[in-house]
């Protein structure tokens, strides 16, 4: 039997009486940091609708000021992300920044424009490299991912990226990941491709997710049903046991759940304008890292959302991914939408921060 969220929450509130967790926390725990909504393909599962709006982001000086803003907030563990992350001129030098600050940084990418000499760099730079690969076909991944030859490649990316790490004279070499969002379209497929990967030799996790149903993907309605999000959980299963490579179904709002149960806020996001979000898949703009620091930012509430019971309560509804489409459209009558879709191009037709890189 599943414990209920008032147990939930009683054992949150006893580590914190047991002094094991703190009121708060001084700064986010976990960023993800989405450096450009620039992207060479488009797919039709985005959560942020990278891909179709020009390739506007902050400059590279602007971009390494955010990389120290986040190494002077001690984060203990980021996610570079996009779009596609490497086309941001400053994307190597802010994680190098990064790295020497000993932020823990994890990056994916589609593969797209991978070749060997960028996989050594990689495999320098980074914690966790995670290649996006979303069906067992060619021709099921190009149709979600939206230009032909995406699947080749991305297949290609993993195994450059696996020589890489196997040449690699590092005694810490990073984690290879491979990273499944399921959706309507492909969740028949996962296993086909499990099979097709399962001798690469340093290939360490796959990663499998449910859609979110946030930018393109809930305009299109490609989430999976209740009954779909307990078929993952048991494809993990088999597919571990099968192959002994950990599958690990991860639920994407577990950093929602945990407000509700009052553990202390943890998690930023930093989009390619400055605005900081608490959340990679809902609108909520809590500030701008132009304006203010990180560490200001999470001063002025970011880092007390779990004490908002307005924001709690919101977040109560959500059961499963797929209710996070229900408290999109409150959140956005506050906050405005956010992403890389034209009608997000910037919010209100406000201007855009910083320069393009293309």
């Amino acid at each position: 039997m599943r414990d209920t969220i008032s147990e939930k929450r009683a054992r949150v509130d006893d580590r914190r009486a047991a002094g094991l967790l703190p009121e708060r926390f001084k700064s986010p725990v976990y960023m993800m940091w989405e450096i450009t909504y620039s992207c060479p393909l488009r797919c039709v599962h985005c959560y942020n609708s990278s891909g179709y709006s020009p390739p506007r982001h902050l400059g590279h000086d602007d971009a390494m000021k955010v990389a120290e803003q986040i190494a002077d907030a001690e984060v203990m563990s980021i996610c570079l992300t996009g779009g596609e992350p490497n086309l941001h001129p400053a994307y190597y030098d802010a994680s190098r920044v990064l790295k020497e600050a000993g932020v823990s940084i994890g990056t994916p990418t589609s593969g797209w424009n991978m070749t060997p000499e960028t996989a050594d760099v990689y495999v320098e730079l980074f914690d966790t490299v995670q290649v996006s690969v979303d069906a067992g076909r060619a021709e099921t991944h190009d149709a979600i991912r939206g230009r032909n030859r995406s699947f080749q490649r991305a297949m290609a990316a993993l195994r450059m990226l696996n020589d890489a790490v196997e040449r690699s004279k590092s005694h810490k070499t990073p984690n290879l990941c491979l990273a499944y969002v399921a959706n309507r379209r492909n969740i028949d497929e996962f296993v086909e491709l499990t099979d097709q990967v399962a001798d690469i030799s340093r290939l360490t996790e796959i990663r499998l997710q449910a859609q979110v149903p946030s930018g393109r993907a809930r305009e299109l309605g490609l989430g999976l049903t209740d009954a779909d999000l307990e078929r993952l959980q048991q494809l993990a299963i088999r597919q571990t046991l099968k192959h002994g490579i950990l599958v690990n179904a991860g639920d994407p709002t577990g950093h929602l759940k945990k407000a509700v149960l009052g553990w202390p806020w943890e998690y930023a996001v930093i989009d390619p304008y400055g605005d900081v979000r608490f959340s990679p898949w809902l609108p909520g703009r809590m500030g701008n890292v132009l304006e203010s620091s990180l560490q200001e930012v999470w001063d002025a509430g970011l880092g007390d959302l779990h004490r908002d019971p307005d924001m709690v309560e919101l977040l109560s509804r959500i059961r499963t991914v797929n209710d996070i489409g229900d408290v999109t459209e409150e959140l956005e009558s506050r906050y405005g939408s956010f992403g890389g879709g034209d009608a997000r191009a910037r919010r209100d037709g406000a201007p855009v921060v910083g320069s393009a890189a293309h």
